[in-house]
C-alpha cells in the first residue's frame, strides 16, 4: 500500500475547488479534479421490504430514480453527473441478489450518455 508523508497541496491558500494535482479519469470519461465540478447525488430506496422476492421491485425503484435524475441533469445542461446509490443493510444479507442493482443502474444511466461532438 502506498504511504504518504505530506499533503498533495500543502498550503490551504493553494486549494482550488474542482482541481487537484493528480486528476482521475473514470471509465465513463469524466475527469475528476481537472477543473470541471460535477453535481453529485446520493440516494437510497423509499421505505420498502427488501427480500429476494422484492428485488425486481427494488431494481425498478432504482431505475426510476436514475431516469428522473439523469433527465433533470440533461434539462439543466449539467456537464456530467456523479450518482451514488446506497446499498441498504438488508441488501448485504443477500449480496449476489443485490449485485444486480449496480449493472441495472448503469444500464439506465447509459441511456442518457451524451457523446461530445
Amino acid at each position: 500500500m502506498k504511504t504518504f508523508n505530506s499533503l498533495a497541496i500543502p498550503h490551504a491558500d493553494d486549494l482550488i475547488f474542482g482541481q487537484c494535482p493528480h486528476p482521475v479519469r473514470l471509465k465513463n470519461g469524466l475527469e475528476i479534479g481537472k477543473g470541471t465540478v460535477y453535481p453529485e447525488l446520493n440516494f437510497t430506496l423509499p421505505p420498502m421490504a427488501i427480500t429476494r422476492e422484492t428485488m425486481p421491485k427494488v431494481r425498478e425503484q432504482y431505475t426510476e430514480i436514475i431516469n428522473a435524475v439523469c433527465s433533470r441533469a440533461l434539462e439543466l445542461h449539467a456537464p456530467g453527473l456523479i450518482v451514488e446509490f446506497e446499498m441498504l443493510p438488508d441488501m448485504t444479507a443477500a449480496p449476489r441478489t443485490a449485485q444486480t442493482c449496480s449493472p441495472s443502474n448503469q444500464r439506465a444511466a447509459k441511456k442518457f450518455t451524451i457523446t461530445p461532438s
